[in-house]
C-alpha cells in the first residue's frame, strides 16, 4: 500500500478548487483557499477533492511533494 503522507482533515470556510493551496481561517479548524495575501498562514495542498462551499470537510496534505494547479487561465 502507498504511503499518502501526513493528511489531515479540516472545514472548509468556503468553496476551495482541488490541488490547491489553503490557508488557515481566523476559526479554529478551518481552512480557506490561499489567496496569496500578506500574512496568511499556509497549511498545506488540497488532494484530488477540493470543497463546493463553506462548512464541508476537505483533507489538506501536510507534507511531502504534492501536484498543485497554478496560473491563469
Amino acid at each position: 500500500m502507498a504511503d499518502m503522507g501526513r493528511i489531515r482533515n479540516f472545514t472548509s470556510g468556503g468553496a476551495i478548487a482541488p490541488r490547491r493551496f489553503v490557508a488557515y481561517s481566523a476559526t479554529d479548524g478551518v481552512v480557506v483557499q490561499a489567496t496569496g495575501a500578506a500574512g496568511q498562514k499556509i497549511a498545506g495542498v488540497t488532494g484530488v477533492v477540493g470543497a463546493n462551499g463553506a462548512d464541508e470537510r476537505v483533507d489538506v496534505c501536510l507534507d511531502d511533494i504534492r501536484t498543485i494547479e497554478a496560473g491563469a487561465d
